[in-house]
């Protein structure tokens, strides 16, 4: 499916790198599993390229991920990673609006920096995350207690369609598609995970990864896998697989048919 995306979307590079994996596996270099483990080496592919779709950071051939890395961005272990490990991983709000003022239309991405050690712990791995921070051409960047994006483009109030689509196209970028929350029957909180120490990543890009490096362990690794059984690792490899389907599935789906996002509804200022 993930090759299937990068067919559709054609990021740069597609036609001549779509034949490849992306990765390389790392594990056949391991007798023990941790989370410091470097996993997988990234090479020139399909994941570099699907992540560039879903995230501004990136994935450079030759780059080695650790497997506290791909665990960090995913949702569904995060309790774990805290009962086990003590790892307290954050939540970096994002809010997408689109706004309608003196007869044009705006867009904008707020990011709520809540924790206060954000600012000397973290600031840095958001910016290098998404590059937009450092001033893309679209947007500027407002800093504050919420740092916030402000398109630089204005629609008139009759082109609310094109608006839209270019609205849409930011956010698939910036509200982080696979770790949002759901708070209600109808609403969802879109967030970036991070640790202090752990580049932040899409949360579809990680579990895409650690997908491929689940597939590479049951495949030609049973020993690695024997001997981890019943440890913190394997609980938390065994909690992710439980629980992918909800994260990586819908994510895909949504992709694929080019569904519009979740977003609060116009705001008129």
């Amino acid at each position: 499916m993930a090759k299937a995306i990068v067919l559709l979307y054609q990021p740069p590079g597609f036609s001549t790198d779509v034949d490849w994996h992306g990765a390389s596996d790392r594990t056949h270099r391991l007798t023990s599993l941790d989370l410091q483990s470097e996993v997988l080496k990234i090479k020139r592919g399909v994941i570099p390229l699907f992540s560039s779709l879903v995230g501004w950071r990136k994935l450079e051939a030759g780059q080695t991920v650790s497997l506290k890395e791909l665990l960090v961005a995913i949702p569904s272990v995060g309790a774990e990673l805290t009962q086990f490990y003590g790892m307290a991983v954050r939540w970096i709000e994002v809010v997408p609006r689109k706004m309608s003022a003196e007869g044009s239309i705006s867009s904008q991405f707020q990011f709520r920096l809540r924790e206060p050690d954000f600012e000397s712990a973290g600031t840095g791995r958001l910016t290098e995350a998404m590059s937009v921070l450092h001033g893309d051409p679209g947007y500027d960047l407002e800093d504050g207690e919420q740092t916030a994006l402000l398109s630089r483009a204005r629609w008139a109030t009759a082109d609310e369609e094109t608006a839209e689509r270019d609205h849409q196209q930011a956010a698939q970028r910036l509200v982080n598609l696979g770790g949002q929350r759901v708070v209600g029957p109808s609403a969802i909180r879109y967030a970036w995970r991070w640790a202090p120490d752990a580049p932040i990543l899409p949360t579809l890009s990680a579990a895409l990864m650690l997908s491929f490096v689940l597939s590479s362990l049951y495949r030609y690794r049973a020993g690695l896998l024997d001997r981890i059984e019943s440890s913190e690792i394997s609980l938390i490899l065994e909690t992710f697989e439980g629980e992918s389907d909800a994260i990586v599935l819908p994510g895909l789906r949504h992709l694929l048919y080019g569904r519009p996002l979740f977003i609060s509804r116009m705001a008129v200022v």
